[in-house]
Parts: C-alpha cells; sequence; structure tokens
C-alpha cells in the first residue's frame, strides 16, 4: 500500500510503500550496538523517519538493515519501503575501508598471517596495509568477507579498535576489502545467506525522509491509520 505524500507536494516524488515484513530478504547482518542505539532513537520519538531502500524486482534490502531487524523484533508486519532499480547505472555499490587502532604492527601481523596473509606487490582481494607493507588474502569475494569477519574476530579480542571509513586516509593500518558487485549482493539475499555487517556500501542519490509512526506498521487493519506521510528527496 502507497503511502500518500502531504498536499501540496509534487507528483513526480516517487510513493514509499508499505510492505509485509517477511517479503524483505536481507543481503548483510547488523551491528548489535548501532542497532542498541536506532532502537532507542526510534522508540523515543516513535516514528520512522526513512525508508528502507529495496531492490524493486527482488525486494532485497539495499540500504536499512537495522531498521528492518528493529521492526521484525518488534513484532512489526509492515515496513516503510522505497522501492529502486538496483540495476541503474545511479547506483553504486563501494567498499568501507577498515581502520585499526590500539593494537601493535606485530600483533596484527600474526593475526593476519595466520588468516594466509601474504606480501603483495600486485594485491587482491584482502588488503592490509600495515604501516608501509601491504598484504593480501586472495579467494571468492563472498566467501572473504566471512574470513574478514573472523579477522576482525581476532582483532578485537587483542583489544583492536576498528572504525569504517568510506575513504581511504593516511593511517599506519588498514584494511580494504573487496568490492562486491550487485549480482552477490542479490545472490546471497535470495540463498539466505547474510553478508557479516559492513560488507557493502551503497551509494543512492535519492534517499526519502518520511514519518510513520510505528504502532501503525503493527498489524495489517492499521493501515487505515497512515493517513498520510510527509516526505522529500534529499
Amino acid at each position: 500500500m502507497p503511502i500518500v505524500p502531504e498536499k501540496g507536494l509534487s507528483e513526480t516524488i516517487p510513493r514509499v510503500e508499505l510492505i509485509r515484513i517477511y517479503d524483505l530478504l536481507p543481503h548483510e547482518e547488523v551491528i548489535e550496538e548501532k542497532l542498541n542505539e536506532l532502537t532507542i532513537s526510534i522508540l523515543s520519538s516513535g516514528i520512522i523517519k526513512r525508508p528502507i531502500l529495496v531492490d524493486k524486482n527482488t525486494n532485497v534490502i539495499l540500504d536499512g538493515h537495522h531498521r528492518y531487524v528493529f521492526l521484525k523484533r518488534l513484532g512489526m508486519v509492515l515496513a516503510p519501503v522505497y522501492r529502486v532499480d538496483y540495476m541503474s547505472p545511479n547506483i553504486k555499490v563501494d567498499v568501507w575501508i577498515r581502520y585499526i587502532k590500539g593494537v601493535t604492527s606485530s600483533k596484527i601481523h600474526d593475526i593476519i598471517k595466520s588468516f594466509g596473509a601474504e606480501k603483495n606487490s600486485n594485491p587482491t582481494g584482502i588488503i592490509f596495509k600495515i604501516d608501509d607493507e601491504i598484504y593480501s588474502v586472495e579467494g571468492n569475494r563472498i566467501e572473504l568477507y566471512f574470513l574478514l569477519k573472523e579477522i576482525e574476530k581476532e582483532l578485537r579480542k587483542a583489544d583492536a579498535i576498528i572504525n569504517y571509513s568510506p575513504c581511504i586516509l593516511d593511517e599506519r593500518f588498514l584494511i580494504i576489502p573487496p568490492k562486491l558487485r550487485k549480482s552477490d549482493v542479490i545472490s546471497v539475499a535470495l540463498k539466505k545467506k547474510p553478508l557479516p555487517p559492513k560488507s557493502t556500501r551503497h551509494i543512492i542519490k535519492e534517499s526519502p525522509i518520511i514519518r510513520v509512526p510505528i504502532i501503525a506498521l503493527k498489524k495489517f487493519y492499521n493501515l487505515g491509520a497512515i493517513v498520510k506521510a510527509s516526505y522529500a528527496i534529499d
């Protein structure tokens, strides 16, 4: 069911729809700490302010996994979604660069070497920069992300702090994951084998802002309670 825009908004603004939450297919897991922060924020306002971005052909979630898990755990039946043409050249898939702090270079060496990392002058796969040295682990793009999850787990056990950034900064220790293809994203979602958190960074120009009360998403008969939701394209 479409969410109707407020009067006066342009007819060219695309509609945000309500669909059954169990029709959505996540391609990525969530970070529990971020989910907890989002839960507090949404419950305090009682409002969903951004829809879940999905591929219009498959219902695969592209952005909004934390909102999806929040609504699902809360027992909601419906979710506000914004459908896009995932195959459009206007939508890009990029990576999150990992920056490592709080641990010595020798400890990082020991951990990544235990997972098969080797020095490489022409690296592919997972690339590790440790000071001026470059290492890599090669393999299947998708499987490498599950390996990276285990590497990050071992780094955190060693008290490393891992931050994520969309760009490469001048830091001593960093990890550059392989760039996934759109077909990879669709594949893991359809197989119901989601990737670890921060496996993809989707670049989508259109990002609607909405105001949907979470109480209205609880049951189908509450659809009538959602009369209007104002939103705009950023």
